[in-house]
């Protein structure tokens, strides 16, 4: 399977709307016991999204250096 920077690009940005929903949602519920657990997804949604940016920039640097 061929991994694009497009596909990896579109991962990070999911990852990254996903952790913003999860600190909304954490912000919402902050008093609760369990709210600790959504920050905590929150986190590392937005690690992932991290990695994948990276991911498809060093796929992008490694296509472009190939040429």
């Amino acid at each position: 399977m061929k991994h694009t920077p497009a596909a990896a690009k579109l991962a990070s940005i999911m990852w990254l709307i996903i952790s913003i929903i999860c600190v909304l949602v954490w912000s919402y519920y902050s008093s609760e016991w369990w709210s600790p657990a959504i920050l905590v997804l929150a986190i590392f949604f937005f690690v992932e999204a991290i990695q994948h940016s990276l991911f498809a920039t060093i796929i992008h640097i490694k296509e472009y250096t190939s040429q």
